[in-house]
């Protein structure tokens, strides 16, 4: 079934002279930048439709982005406002489709105090190459889904968190590399999922009745429910004298064994400053017992922890 107003008059005529200004623009480009332009709008109220020809420059742009992309990379451009842009910052992005996406970019550009305007989101088949050139966009054996985003920002920032200033407004170096940085700790999460949700399997089985403390097995089934998406794991020994009960290992994101491919991962040091808990690197030797610590991201870039 159609959705209510994708099919009226008015909208359709609009769409058909973004895809004329789109063969005039780039007459070059094959039949799928027509469809991908019609794909980026499809979400897309047709009172807030853009001009024919900024939709056939965004298509146009996001299209050439898409022509490239190895496996398991992902594709960010950043294009700040200024002549031939307008008056408004894009980023453009093509990845492999995953969970936490667009949560993440949100998550990173709110960091940053951009606030965006629209984001356009499609879910596309896609034919790669081996080598990663584009073939063909549609459903068709051997086609893979990838995330194609087009967000616009505006061009000034403003401080969004509690506790956090405004960025520089022309410092987009520094907004693409903290997009990019979202991006790859989102790849390396769902990456590592599987293997986190192994380990947490395995203490549950370690945490049973009558041993267990009340709701300790209901918290570890929790923590694996589809709806989120465990973001770091790590296994203690404790030594065998009375610990801190302020004992907490904070880090921001690793892999379930070591070692972590998270920028951000301190999984080398010890969880605790009061020296109550063994470090990492010498967990393996330890005989005392194992207490395991978990991280759960539920719709937001900043992970909870117990």
């Amino acid at each position: 079934m159609t959705e209510p107003g994708l099919d009226e008059p008015g909208r359709l005529e609009l769409l058909h002279l973004a895809e004329e200004a789109l063969r005039r623009l780039a007459p070059t480009l094959p039949p799928d930048a027509a469809a991908l332009l019609r794909r980026l709008q499809a979400a897309v109220p047709t009172a807030e439709l853009a001009s024919p020809e900024a939709m056939a420059a965004g298509a146009a742009s996001l299209f050439a982005l898409a022509q490239d992309r190895p496996a398991g990379v992902t594709r960010l451009r950043l294009l700040p406002p200024g002549p031939g842009q307008g008056a408004h910052a894009v980023a453009e992005v093509v990845t492999d489709d995953m969970p936490f996406l667009v949560d993440s970019l949100l998550g990173a550009l709110a960091r940053q105090g951009r606030v965006v305007r629209q984001l356009l989101h499609p879910v596309v088949a896609v034919r790669r190459d081996p080598a990663g050139r584009l073939l063909a966009l549609g459903d068709a054996p051997g086609a893979v889904l990838e995330s194609m985003m087009r967000v616009t920002l505006d061009a000034a920032p403003a401080a969004m968190l509690p506790g956090t200033a405004a960025a520089a407004p022309e410092d987009w170096p520094a907004l693409q590399e903290s997009l990019a940085r979202a991006l790859a700790d989102t790849r390396i999460a769902v990456a590592d999922f599987p293997a986190m949700a192994a380990v947490l399997r395995r203490a549950e089985a370690e945490v049973t009745p009558p041993a267990a403390e009340p709701g300790a097995v209901e918290f570890l089934r929790w923590l694996a429910e589809d709806i989120s998406c465990c973001s770091a794991i790590a296994a203690w020994r404790w030594p065998r004298v009375a610990a801190s009960p302020r004992c907490r290992r904070r880090i921001s994101a690793c892999c379930a064994t070591p070692p972590c491919r998270s920028s951000t991962c301190c999984a080398t040091s010890p969880p605790c400053r009061r020296g109550c808990a063994t470090p990492w690197r010498r967990r393996r030797r330890s005989a005392s017992p194992r207490r395991t610590c978990a991280a759960r991201c539920t719709g937001r870039s900043t992970p909870t922890w117990w």
